[in-house]
């Protein structure tokens, strides 16, 4: 029987993961990186499952650091979150992970998924529509900004409606300093929702 290694800290996720996998492949449980570790020099694993958020890391590192092992270079890696977002598959799959699922999973799902996997391992590929980014807004002196930390970008502008399209126009045109906030006051936080062609 093939055997696979769930890593989860959730001991409900766990043990849901066993039952659904049980009557397909052998599952050996870890809660932390450094026990899936521990399993990993043990045992031979033909297939990895990981959360995303992990009380000691998280699934994405994780799974760039087996992809830098040779021994797990071909080893099928799944990542499984109840807070799965395209960003967060994007980036998982840019890390070497083989599919992402979000939390409940479908018992027949996982099964088919898991098999499929362990016989032809691939990635599937995931699309980016949207590009998410956060930022701040502030008026000093009678003029308002943008900062979008996540790019380390600025702009300014006469009104707050005026810098915010600013910022929406160069960071739609970024291919990818730290601000000094003296005389700064009230703050807010922002969010852009780019669509990316």
């Amino acid at each position: 029987m093939k055997r696979v290694l769930y890593l989860d800290d959730s001991q409900m996720a766990l043990r849901m993961m066993e039952r659904m996998l049980r009557d397909v492949v052998e599952v050996l449980s870890a809660a932390t990186v450094q026990d899936a570790e521990a399993i990993l020099a043990d045992k031979p694993i033909d297939l990895i499952i990981t959360d995303y958020l992990l009380d000691d890391g998280n699934g994405i590192d994780f799974a760039r650091r087996l992809r830098a092992d040779e021994k797990y270079r071909s080893v099928p890696i799944l990542m499984v979150s109840a807070g799965m977002t395209s960003e967060i598959a994007y980036e998982a799959m840019r890390a070497g992970v083989n599919q992402s699922f979000r939390k409940p999973l479908h018992p027949a799902q996982m099964r088919e998924v898991v098999l499929r996997q362990i016989e032809s391992p691939r990635i599937e590929d995931v699309q980016r529509s949207h590009l998410f980014l956060h930022g701040v807004s502030w008026s000093c002196k009678g003029v308002h900004y943008e900062y979008s930390p996540d790019l380390d970008h600025r702009v300014s502008a006469a009104s707050r409606n005026e810098a915010h399209q600013e910022m929406i126009r160069q960071l739609k045109t970024l291919v990818g300093g730290r601000m000094d906030f003296e005389e700064v006051h009230e703050l807010h936080i922002v969010e852009y929702n780019l669509d990316v062609e």
